[in-house]
C-alpha cells in the first residue's frame, strides 16, 4: 500500500443492508427501575383519597396482555419499596457526614479539647500538698467540670449516630473520651466531703495520674480537622496539612510527658517535702530541651528499687526494644486495614464496586453516586469497594472524607474469588458496578477481565444487578445474559467525538446533562461570575450546566395529544423540554429488538398514557408535576414578576436593543478566536517588544502563510496525487503505536443520512498502517484516504493537506496512560493541536481534542473563566475550552454508569441521541446494536446544529421554541453561543435558555428533527 492510497473510490463503495447485522439484539432490559427523584413518591404515599395510584397508565387503559401487566406491576412494586424512608438518625449522620454543620461539630469538639488541657495547666499552681496561703478557687473546679461535662455530652450522640454504637463505644477515641473525663467528675464530687481539694488540684489520690489523657484527646479532635474533605473549615495546602500533623504530634507528646512528669514529682513531694519542687512548666522545658540534647537534672528516683526499674528501663530500651518493636511494626504494616468483612446494616441496601479503576474513575462515580440531588436514596446505601490492590495515598485520601466514611468501605479482595464475595455480602448486594480502566493498550484482556469478573458475580448471585464498562463494541453480546447495562467505552467514546464534529459542543452537551450540579455549588459559581467584571456570560452556561435528563410519566392532560403539542406545553408551564419518548413494545420478538425502544421527537405521534417521557430539566421535581400535571389549573401568578416582564418587554422591544446586544458584542459572528491553545498575553512588556519588532502588526494571514511556506520548503515529498483534489475536508491525527480501532463508528457517524458531514472527504493522518481488517470495515464509507506519517512533524500535516481541513479530530494515545502521574499523558495530543492551529487556513476549522487527563483542559486556551474552590471534576467543566466543546476525556463516561442507578434510560437515550440511524441506512455498523424503527413506524428525529432565523434575532428564546415547533417541527434544546472573553472570541453551550433570553445574530440552536430546516429571508421554506 502507497504512503497516501485512497482506501474507497467513490464507484466502489459497500453497502450494509438491515439484513447484515451479525449480532442480534441485547436481552430484554427491564424497564422502569429508579427515576431520579423520589420525592413524587412520597406525596403520593400521603395522598391515601386518590383515585389512582401513579403509574404510567392511565385509568380507563386496559392492560391486555400479560407482558403489559407484568411491566405495570413491576413499576408499583418498585414504587412501594422507594416508599421506605431513611430514618431520622440517618438523615442527620448523613447531614453530619457530608454538610458543613459536621464540621462545625468536629471544630467544637476540638475547641473543648484545647480548653480543657489549657485550663488543666492553668490549674497546676496549685498543686501544694498542704494548706497554702493561695487556696484552689471553686471557679477553676467549677470550669473543670463544665468543660468534662460538655466534651461529654457533645460525645454521646456521636455514639448514636454512629452504624455501630457498641462498636464505637469501644474505639480508641471514645476510651481516650471516658477516661479523660472520669477524674475530673470524682475530683468534683470529692469536693463535697474532702476539704483537700480546696488546697490542691492534685487531690483525687491516684485518679491524677489520668490526668494527662486529655492531651491525648485533644490530639485526636486536633487531628480530625485537617483531615481534606470537600466542605472543610480550613483550606490547607498538602506540606502545610504534613506539617501541622506533625507539628501537633510533638508538641501533644512533649505535653503529655511533661504532664505525667510534673505528677510524678508532685507524688514524690507528698513522701519527701526536702525534694526539689517541679512546676509543670519546669517539667515542660525539661522535657523538650533533653529530648534534643540529654540535659542532665538534679531529679533522682527515692529510693534503690526505682532506681533498678529505671536501669532496667533503660537497658531494655536500649538493646530490647528496639529489635523486637522493628519486627512488631514490620507485622503491623504487613497487615492491611482493608481486608477485613463489611458488616450489613438493618434496612440499608449496599451495593458493590470493583474492576479496574483509578483514583479519578472512582472519584467521579462517588461523588455523583452520593448527589443529594439523587433523593434520600443515597441516605439508604452503602458502597462496597472491591479490589485486589491496596488503595493508593489519593484514594485512601479521599475516603477520609465524612461524606464517604460511613458510607463506604474499601474492602481487599478479588471478584473472582468466593472467599471476597463473601466478605462484601454479595448475596445480599443491590447491585453491581464493574469498572473499566479508560485507556488501555490491551483491550481484548481489558474486556476478557470484565467477563470473567462479571461471570464470578453472577454465579455467586443470579438476582445481582450488573452494570459494567467495557472496550470493545464486539464483546457487548457476551454480557446479554449477565449485565442489566452495559456501557462500551470505544463506542460511545468514537461516537460522541465523531458527533462532536457533525454538532459542535454535542460532546460537551451530553457530559453537562449526565453530571450532577447542586443549587448549592451553582450558587457559588454565580456569585464568582457575578464579582468577576466581564463575565456575566457564565451565569447562562451555569443555569444551563443544571440541567439534566429525567425520565417522566404522562398524567391524563396529554393522553390524546400529539408529541408536539405536549412538548410545547410542558416547555409554556414547566419551562422543561420534552425531546423523547420510550415505548414498551409488546411485540417485539425476543431476539429481533429490544422490548423497550426510544424515538427522538416523533412529531406527531399520539400519547395513549403508557409511555415514558425523557425531558430536560433542573428540577428533580419534575417527575411529579409531570405526574400530576391538569392543564385546567392556572398557573401561579405574581403581579411583581408580571410588571418585571412587561416593563422588560416595553423597553427591550427588537427595535430598541443595541446592536451589541443583538450581534453578540463582537463584529463579526465568524470572527476566530485569538489562539486555540495559546491564551492571549496579558504582560504589557511582551506586547512592547513585539511592536518594536513588529509583531503585533502582523495579519495572521501573514503568519500563516509564512509557516506553510517553511513547512512546504522542508517536505521531502510531495502531496499524493489522490489529495490533490480534497478540500473541506476532515482530518483525524493519530500518534499511537498502533492503528485506532474502532474508526468504523467514527466514520458510521460522520456518513449518517442527515449528517452534515456525509459527504465529507476524510483523512487519516497516523504512523501504523491499518490491518487488512480495518481498511475492509473502512472500505464501505467513501472518500477514506490514509496518509502515513506523525501528526507531530508538521511537514506530514502538510502532506495531509490540514491547510484546507474543515475539521480536525486529534486522538489521544492508550498508551502513555501510565504517564498520568506526571501530568504529561497529553504532552503530545497538546503538540498536535499547536501544530494544526499553525496550518489551518480555514479560521472555522473546529479542533477537538480527546485527552486522557481532564486537567489537560486548562491548557488549551483560557485556563478558567470563574474562579472556584470547588472539586476538580466542576473546575473541569468551567474551562473555556469544554465550554466550547473542544475538549473532551473519556473519564466522564464514569458519572453516566453512576447515573444509570437512578435512572436506568440514560444510556439507551445517549445512543439514541448519537447513533440516530434510520433502519436502511446503508453505513449501519454490525459492531453496533442499532434500535430498528421500521416495525413501529413512528417517526424519530436527528440532532442538529443550525443558525437562528433572522427574523428572531433580538427576540426572545420562547418566540424562538414556539415558532420551531409549530412551522418546523423541531424540538430546540439550548443555544451554542459566542461571546468575548479576555479579548478573544469564546463559544459555550446553554442548555435550555431563560424563556425571556434574547436571541443574538452569532447564535446557532440545537434541535431534534426529521430533517433541519432551512430558513430563507421570510423564514418559511423548508428543506
Amino acid at each position: 500500500m502507497d504512503e497516501n492510497t485512497p482506501l474507497l473510490n467513490a464507484s466502489g463503495s459497500n453497502s450494509f443492508g438491515p439484513n447484515n447485522n451479525v449480532y442480534p439484539d441485547r436481552q430484554q432490559r427491564r424497564i422502569f427501575k429508579k427515576p431520579k427523584s423520589y420525592s413524587f413518591v412520597q406525596k403520593l404515599s400521603k395522598s391515601k383519597n386518590r383515585q389512582h395510584s401513579f403509574v404510567s397508565v392511565p385509568i380507563n387503559y386496559s392492560a391486555t396482555t400479560e407482558q403489559n401487566e407484568e411491566w405495570i406491576k413491576k413499576q408499583k412494586e418498585f414504587i412501594e419499596r422507594a416508599v421506605i424512608k431513611p430514618s431520622l438518625k440517618q438523615r442527620i449522620a448523613f447531614e453530619c457526614d457530608t454538610g458543613r454543620r459536621g464540621r462545625v461539630w468536629e471544630l467544637f469538639d476540638a475547641t473543648l479539647s484545647v480548653m480543657f488541657f489549657i485550663l488543666y495547666i492553668w490549674n497546676t499552681q496549685y498543686v501544694q500538698p498542704d494548706h497554702s496561703p493561695t487556696p484552689f478557687p471553686h471557679s477553676l473546679q467549677t470550669a473543670d467540670f463544665v468543660l468534662a461535662c460538655l466534651i461529654f455530652v457533645q460525645y454521646l450522640p456521636r455514639v448514636w449516630l454512629s452504624k455501630m454504637p457498641f462498636r464505637y463505644a469501644g474505639s480508641y477515641f471514645s476510651i481516650v473520651t471516658w477516661i479523660s473525663v472520669f477524674p475530673v467528675f470524682c475530683a468534683y464530687i470529692q469536693t463535697i466531703y474532702d476539704e483537700r481539694m480546696d488546697n490542691t488540684y492534685m487531690g483525687v489520690d491516684n485518679y491524677v495520674f489520668i490526668y494527662p489523657l486529655r492531651f491525648v484527646r485533644a490530639h485526636v479532635a486536633v487531628q480530625v480537622l485537617f483531615i481534606p474533605v470537600k466542605s472543610s473549615l480550613f483550606n490547607f495546602s498538602t506540606i502545610m496539612r504534613k506539617g501541622l500533623k506533625i507539628g501537633t504530634t510533638i508538641s501533644f507528646t512533649f505535653l503529655t510527658v511533661a504532664a505525667w512528669i510534673h505528677i510524678i514529682t508532685f507524688k514524690q513531694l507528698e513522701s519527701n517535702a526536702d525534694l526539689e519542687e517541679l512546676s509543670f512548666y519546669d517539667a515542660f522545658w525539661f522535657t523538650v530541651v533533653s529530648s534534643t540534647n540529654g540535659m542532665s537534672t538534679n531529679l533522682v528516683p527515692e529510693n534503690g528499687w526505682i532506681r533498678l526499674v529505671i536501669l532496667y528501663i533503660m537497658v531494655a530500651g536500649a538493646i530490647f526494644i528496639p529489635t523486637h518493636l522493628s519486627e512488631l511494626l514490620n507485622l503491623i504494616q504487613a497487615r492491611s486495614k482493608y481486608e477485613h468483612s463489611y458488616e450489613p446494616e438493618k434496612n440499608r441496601e449496599h451495593m458493590i464496586v470493583t474492576g479496574s479503576f483509578d483514583a479519578t474513575s472512582l472519584f467521579e462515580f462517588l461523588r455523583e453516586f452520593f448527589c443529594q440531588d439523587h433523593g434520600m436514596v443515597t441516605m439508604n446505601t452503602h458502597v462496597v469497594i472491591l479490589n485486589s490492590d491496596e488503595p493508593d495515598e489519593e484514594i485512601a485520601s479521599f475516603l477520609e472524607d465524612p461524606a464517604f466514611v460511613n458510607r463506604v468501605q474499601y474492602v481487599k479482595g478479588s471478584s473472582t474469588f468466593r472467599r471476597s464475595l463473601k466478605k462484601v455480602k454479595a448475596e445480599t448486594a443491590s447491585a453491581a458496578f464493574i469498572l473499566s480502566s479508560k485507556f488501555s493498550d490491551k483491550p481484548d484482556d481489558e474486556d476478557a477481565a470484565q467477563i470473567m469478573r462479571a461471570l464470578a458475580l453472577k454465579k455467586y448471585n443470579k438476582k445481582l444487578s450488573l452494570y459494567v464498562q467495557i472496550h470493545l463494541p464486539e464483546n457487548v453480546p457476551h454480557f446479554d445474559f449477565l449485565a442489566k447495562e452495559v456501557l462500551c467505552i470505544g463506542e460511545i467514546t468514537m461516537g460522541l467525538m465523531a458527533q462532536s464534529l457533525v454538532t459542535p459542543g454535542f460532546a460537551s452537551l451530553i457530559v453537562l446533562l449526565t453530571t450532577t450540579i447542586t443549587e448549592k455549588v451553582a450558587k457559588k459559581l454565580n456569585h464568582g461570575a457575578k464579582n468577576n467584571p466581564g463575565m456575566d456570560w457564565a451565569t447562562e452556561y451555569i443555569h444551563g450546566a443544571q440541567h439534566e435528563v429525567y425520565a417522566v410519566t404522562f398524567s391524563e392532560a396529554f393522553i390524546g395529544k400529539s408529541f408536539l403539542e405536549c412538548s410545547n406545553i410542558i416547555y409554556s408551564h414547566l419551562e422543561a423540554v420534552l425531546f423523547s419518548i420510550g415505548i414498551y413494545n409488546k411485540k417485539a420478538a425476543y431476539y429481533s429488538q429490544t422490548k423497550f425502544q426510544t424515538f427522538l421527537n416523533p412529531q406527531d405521534y399520539i400519547i395513549k398514557g403508557d409511555e415514558i417521557g425523557f425531558v430536560i430539566c433542573d428540577d428533580s421535581e419534575i417527575i411529579t408535576k409531570m405526574a400530576d400535571f391538569n392543564s385546567k389549573t392556572k398557573k401561579w401568578f405574581d403581579p411583581s414578576n408580571f410588571v418585571k416582564k412587561s416593563a422588560k418587554s416595553l423597553f427591550t422591544d427588537n427595535k430598541n436593543l443595541s446592536s451589541d446586544e443583538i450581534n453578540g458584542k463582537y463584529a463579526s459572528p465568524f470572527r476566530r478566536s485569538t489562539s486555540f491553545i495559546r491564551p492571549p498575553f496579558e504582560d504589557e512588556s511582551f506586547h512592547a517588544s513585539n511592536e518594536l519588532h513588529g509583531a503585533d502588526t502582523m495579519d495572521r494571514t501573514e503568519i500563516l502563510n509564512r509557516n506553510i511556506k517553511r513547512v512546504e520548503a522542508a517536505c521531502e515529498m510531495p502531496i499524493d496525487s489522490n489529495l490533490q483534489d480534497v478540500k473541506n475536508h476532515i482530518l483525524i491525527c493519530d500518534h499511537s503505536d498502533e492503528f485506532p480501532g474502532n474508526l468504523d463508528i467514527f466514520l458510521m457517524v460522520l456518513r449518517e443520512k442527515n449528517s452534515s458531514c456525509r459527504d465529507s472527504p476524510v483523512v487519516i493522518l497516523s504512523d501504523s498502517e491499518p490491518s487488512d481488517g480495518q481498511k475492509n470495515s473502512l472500505k464501505k464509507f467513501g472518500a477514506v484516504f490514509f496518509v502515513k506519517g506523525s501528526p507531530l512533524r508538521r511537514k506530514d500535516l502538510y502532506r495531509s493537506k490540514i491547510h484546507f481541513a474543515d475539521k480536525c479530530v486529534v486522538l489521544s494515545d492508550a498508551s502513555r496512560y501510565e504517564e498520568i502521574s506526571d501530568g504529561i499523558a497529553d504532552a503530545t495530543s497538546l503538540m498536535i493541536a499547536l501544530n494544526v492551529e499553525s496550518l489551518a487556513a480555514n479560521e472555522d476549522c473546529f479542533i477537538l481534542v480527546e485527552c486522557i487527563h481532564r486537567e489537560t483542559f486548562k491548557m488549551i486556551g483560557e485556563s478558567d473563566s470563574v474562579k472556584n474552590n470547588e472539586e476538580e471534576y466542576i473546575q473541569a467543566l468551567m474551562r473555556p475550552s469544554f465550554m466550547s466543546g473542544n475538549v473532551f476525556t473519556p473519564c466522564n463516561l464514569d458519572t453516566m454508569l453512576c447515573q444509570n442507578y437512578y435512572n436506568n434510560h440514560i444510556p439507551t437515550i445517549i445512543k439514541r441521541l448519537i447513533f440516530s440511524h434510520e433502519a436502511d441506512d446503508e453505513n449501519l455498523s454490525p459492531k453496533i446494536d442499532i434500535q430498528r424503527d421500521k416495525e413501529c413506524r413512528i417517526n424519530s428525529g436527528h440532532m442538529s446544529l443550525v443558525d437562528v432565523p433572522s427574523s428572531y434575532i433580538g427576540r426572545t428564546y420562547k418566540e424562538l421554541y414556539c415558532y420551531l415547533i409549530n412551522d418546523h417541527k423541531a424540538i430546540p434544546l439550548g443555544l451554542y453561543r459566542r461571546t468575548i472573553h479576555k479579548e478573544s472570541t469564546l463559544n459555550y453551550i446553554y442548555v435550555n435558555p431563560i424563556r425571556d433570553c434574547f436571541i443574538k445574530e452569532s447564535d446557532k440552536v440545537y434541535i431534534i428533527a426529521a430533517k433541519a430546516p432551512i430558513f430563507t429571508s421570510e423564514d418559511i421554506h423548508e428543506e
